[in-house]
């Protein structure tokens, strides 16, 4: 959050989802500005990918995300493009699945496949009671979203 609204390299990621042209009169070019957060993200995401894999076990097998992307798809519309809503909602969905792994050493009489459906069904449940009326008033994506940068239609 901090680098987000607090420093000048946030203002200007803040800008490029807002106002491309603005970076661009600024002096900074918007395809390098770009082309680095994405790398920064597929760091971020390469980093993520690691840890899962050693925490779960301590080796990679085919298919151990199980769908967990979609959770995190719809994490961006459940938090409204807000990183504060973004990183509670990771919390939330993450600890459900956590909690989902736990109860099953308590509970031993409902199948395992219950449990690994609750992060899902929370997500499901979190999407339909943030969507509708009031989530289209309240929250807006960034305005320059999947439109490229075309310098001379400035």
């Amino acid at each position: 959050m901090i680098y987000i609204y607090k420093t000048r390299p946030g203002m200007i990621l803040r800008s490029l989802g807002e106002n491309p042209s603005a970076i661009d009169s600024a002096g900074y070019s918007v395809y390098a500005q770009r082309y680095s957060y994405v790398i920064i993200g597929s760091i971020l995401m390469a980093i993520s990918g690691a840890c899962i894999t050693l925490s779960y076990t301590n080796f990679w097998n085919e298919g151990m995300t199980g769908g967990k992307g979609w959770i995190a798809y719809a994490l961006v519309g459940f938090s409204g493009w807000n990183p504060a809503k973004a990183a509670l909602g990771a919390l939330l969905f993450g600890g459900i699945s956590i909690l989902g792994m736990n109860l099953q050493v308590y509970l031993t009489g409902i199948p395992s496949q219950f449990y690994g459906m609750l992060p899902y069904l929370a997500t499901i449940i979190a999407l339909v009671l943030t969507t509708g009326n009031f989530r289209k008033k309240h929250t807006a994506e960034p305005a320059a979203l999947c439109q490229p940068f075309d310098r001379e239609n400035r």
